[in-house]
């Protein structure tokens, strides 16, 4: 039991050090984004790890294992495999709205709360699929 909890730790420490949230309460302390603007950020980052904990503690999962099935089919795969090479071509095709004018535009220094909280929630719902082998351990 104590080799198992030292062991979960261990991981819940491990992934407690997210680079994309990291990296991106970097960007914005150094750009000069306000305290309470990066308060909001972190805020959004917490508050998103609690949900979708609580989510999988309430039995999120069971409800996705209903839908499993409907994704593990040939023409799913089809699907997502025609999206996703579609995606690849567009990400090479040139921009033709974009205009190069030779003039370099800033970077904006900071969002409003609301797209604080919303880059928050994006990038940890984004990550936290990277965590799975690390709820192995947890279901002890």
């Amino acid at each position: 039991m104590l080799g198992s909890l030292l062991g979960l730790l261990g991981l819940a420490l491990l992934d407690s050090v997210n680079p994309s949230a990291l990296a991106m309460t970097l960007y914005l302390v150094t750009t000069g984004a306000r305290t309470g603007r990066v308060l909001t950020y972190i805020a959004a980052v917490f508050l998103t790890y609690f949900t979708i904990g609580l989510l999988l503690m309430l039995g999120l999962t069971t409800l996705l294992s209903t839908f499993q099935a409907a994704f593990e089919n040939m023409v799913a795969y089809v699907v997502q495999a025609v999206t996703g090479a579609a995606m690849l071509i567009y990400s090479f095709s040139p921009n033709k709205l974009e205009k190069d004018d030779g003039v370099e535009t800033k970077a904006p220094r900071s969002g409003g709360f609301a797209a604080m909280f919303l880059l928050g929630v994006t990038i940890t719902a984004t990550e936290f699929p990277t965590a799975f082998p690390y709820l192995g351990p947890s279901a002890f």
